[in-house]
């Protein structure tokens, strides 16, 4: 059984899904476990060989950081700690995944050479 976890604030779990932990609204670092939220991202169902599949999870990764980051706040601070624990978020889940495709798609690189690659 493959199983991944990290430390808090950010702690991911993998086998077939990947899980998002991070500190609702506290500051960066300052997470707690009362304040910690998860969502579990699911993807068994994805051909993550495929461009369609990767990006499909790279999406759900995306939404579900969305969802334990909350909304972005009104003020410069708030704004940027939103940034932090998406970014964050995004970052250890597609590590977690631990696939080409979909660290390319995050990374913003060319993934066409990894699929011929995967051929």
């Amino acid at each position: 059984m493959n199983h991944c976890k990290f430390p808090v604030p950010l702690i991911l779990s993998c086998l077939a899904t990947a899980a998002v932990w991070i500190a609702g609204s506290a500051p960066a670092g300052a997470a707690s476990p009362e304040t910690e939220r998860q969502v579990t991202v699911h993807y068994g169902d994805l051909d993550l060989a495929s461009v369609a599949g990767a990006t499909q999870l790279y999406e759900r990764l995306r939404t579900a950081a969305r969802q334990v980051c909350g909304e972005p706040g009104l003020t410069l601070g708030e704004q940027h700690a939103w940034q932090v624990c998406f970014e964050g978020s995004v970052e250890q889940a597609v590590t977690a995944v631990g696939n080409p495709i979909v660290s390319a798609l995050a990374a913003g690189r060319d993934y066409r050479s990894l699929i011929a690659l995967n051929r």
